[in-house]
Formats: structure tokens, sequence, C-alpha cells
């Protein structure tokens, strides 16, 4: 049976997505161009043809994947839940949009020594949902439901915790991921409220 004839757009995305799978587990020095093209079932020369070197495949995956917003940084009728609850729903958001999306990530963690703007990007981003993390404890100590002095260190606590959970299920297979992010909430949020709640008077 021939093979099925693509577009130059689909050919030039099933290749992204081969060299994003390729950069994000072998790294750069790993990663070939013949490699991708095998993984493609298609010749080296295809892929030089809509990349002229390895590099330009690496910006182009880097141009479409990544970096990008993320993070959402608001979460309509998040008043309306408890604190815990509150914070299990954007701790839920935040690990789900990071497995969604752990490819270009793992990439750009392994890569960032490569370029300086990348690394900023990156770290901008999860600055950006640390602090607004933050805030939402902030805005629950100004309703009573915390110490404002607890904040930032249940900030820094929750922020270090997810960080390190991420880098062990970075190799995490899809279907141990629900199990995984699962019990991690379930210890992290008894670890935070046990040192909150009994401060709470």
């Amino acid at each position: 049976m021939g093979q099925i004839r693509q577009s130059g757009d689909q050919r030039r995305v099933q290749i992204l997505q081969a060299a994003l799978q390729s950069f994000s587990t072998r790294g750069y020095d790993g990663t070939t161009t013949r490699a991708v093209a095998d993984s493609c079932g298609i010749s080296e020369a295809i892929v030089f043809r809509h990349f002229h070197t390895k590099e330009a495949l690496f910006q182009a995956v880097v141009q479409d994947f990544g970096p990008r917003r993320l993070f959402r940084s608001e979460f309509p009728g998040l008043g309306n839940l408890g604190l815990e609850e509150a914070l299990c729903h954007v701790l839920s958001d935040y690990l789900d949009t990071f497995w969604a999306n752990r490819a270009i990530l793992r990439t750009l963690l392994l890569e960032t020594w490569r370029d300086s703007c990348l690394a900023a990007e990156l770290n901008n981003q999860f600055a950006e949902r640390n602090e607004m993390l933050c805030d939402l404890l902030r805005a629950r100590a100004a309703k009573g439901e915390l110490p404002l002095s607890l904040a930032v260190p249940a900030t820094e606590t929750i922020s270090n915790a997810v960080a390190g959970f991420l880098f062990r299920c970075m190799r995490c297979e899809p279907d141990e991921w629900p199990a995984e992010r699962k019990c991690f909430l379930e210890r992290l949020l008894a670890t935070v409220f046990c040192g909150l709640y009994p401060r709470v008077t």
C-alpha cells in the first residue's frame, strides 16, 4: 500500500511533532535530523526542505510549541470556594497544564542554557504563577482565612513541593499520572493545612 500524500503544512507539523518528542527526551545534542526523519517515515532531505539546519528545526519547535502563557491567571468562581478547595482547584489546573505541555517544557528545561531569552521567559512563567498563588493566599488572609504572615511561607512551601513533584514526574507514564497527581495533591494539601489551621484562631 502506498504512503498517503501529505500537504506541505501537514508534513511540517509532522516533522515538528517528531522533533519535539526527540528534543524532549534526547535533548538537542542527542537529536539528529535523520532520527526525526526516520520517525516520520521520510527521508532526511525532506526534513531539510522544510528546515535547513537542526538549529532552525529547534527554533521552529520553540516558536510553535512555546514558550507562551501556559498557566491561567484567572479562575472565575474561585471566590465561592473555601481556601482548601480553591487551592486544590488552582493546583490541579497547574499540574494538568504542565502535564499537557510536558514535552515542550522538558525541552526548554533541558536547553535553556543555550538561550538566555528562553531561560528568562520560562522563569517568568513560573514566577508569575507563584505570584498568582501568593495573591490568592493574601486575599484569603484579608478575609481572615489564614494569618497574612503565612501567605508567603505557604506559597514557597507549595511552589517548592510542586517543582520537585513535576521534575520527578517528567518521565511518568501517562497511565501513572492520575494516581501520582491525586496522591501528591492530597499529601501536599494535608501538609500545608496542618501548618495553617493550628495557627488560625
